[in-house]
């Protein structure tokens, strides 16, 4: 562990899990830290322990070997605490709750009084552009706007650090550009520290401070991209010359592919 506690670290983290299968090694020596403020995405295969990473973060399994630790103490210990907050692939709301109802439940849950916690979601609501739709029911917003009720909801209790796993892989392309885009602002105002996964290197590069790239089965971490696009991250961005580059990179070390590789595959999609 660092001499001065972060917010996240992973020292040496292995995860095995056993099956009528056999044993299936998901993860091997994984170690990184997500610093104060930082946006830091997971890149890799298929199966390579990404979600495996999210779960060991939230405490809510254990580490095979190595040590994970929230704000210095052991994750599993923290699962008490309000220092997460957790977004998943799908919304998860509940539909029979109106929009504001869904993100006051986890105030609702730690006991805050009524009008706080009303205050906090409507505050949260507003920054996420969903003003005027408190009372609707989530079956009526877009996909997109479900996940920004989860997003809030996520915030709620004002977390330190961020899990979020591929929120937006259900989205249509275009939502999915205008949401990298609400979060890149949503975090860069916050100053919260993220932990991202997500399939899609551009979006990882595009949102992220650094990128951790994970080798297949067993996940182990084969390169770290620091990424010095300046912020605030814009829609120009996404079309920036050095985003391409540093996607190329991450690209290679997910795919193991060489220069010749790359060209070749682009040549055939031509």
């Amino acid at each position: 562990m660092t001499a001065q506690a972060t917010p996240l670290e992973f020292d040496g983290v292995g995860r095995v899990f056993t099956s009528a299968e056999g044993r299936i090694v998901a993860l091997e020596d994984v170690s990184f830290v997500v610093r104060s403020g930082e946006f830091v995405s997971v890149v890799g295969p298929s199966g390579c322990g990404k979600s495996t990473l999210l779960r060991l973060a939230a405490g809510l399994i254990a580490p095979s070997t190595g040590r994970v630790f929230v704000e210095g103490n052991a994750a599993a210990a923290r699962s008490k605490q309000t220092s997460l907050g957790m977004v998943f692939q799908a919304p998860v709301l509940m539909p029979w709750r109106s929009v504001i109802r869904n993100v006051v439940l986890p105030m609702e849950l730690r006991g805050w009084d009524r009008a706080r916690a009303q205050t906090r979601a409507r505050e949260l609501l507003e920054i996420a552009g969903l003003t005027g739709f408190e009372n609707h029911r989530v079956w009526q917003l877009s996909g997109g706007m479900q996940q920004r009720v989860a997003i809030c909801r996520a915030l709620a209790l004002d977390p330190e650090i961020i899990l979020m796993d591929e929120p937006f892989g259900a989205l249509d392309a275009l939502t999915r550009e205008d949401m990298n885009l609400y979060l890149a602002r949503l975090t860069e105002a916050s100053r919260k520290s993220v932990l991202f996964v997500t399939h899609s290197i551009s979006e990882a590069v595009f949102l992220s401070d650094r990128v951790v790239v994970m080798s297949a089965r067993p996940g182990r971490l084969i390169d770290t991209v620091e990424v010095t696009l300046p912020r605030p991250r814009l829609k120009e961005t996404q079309f920036a010359p050095e985003l391409g580059a540093l996607s190329e990179r991450v690209y290679r070390g997910v795919t193991g592919k060489s220069d010749s590789e790359i060209a070749n595959s682009i040549r055939e999609l031509a």
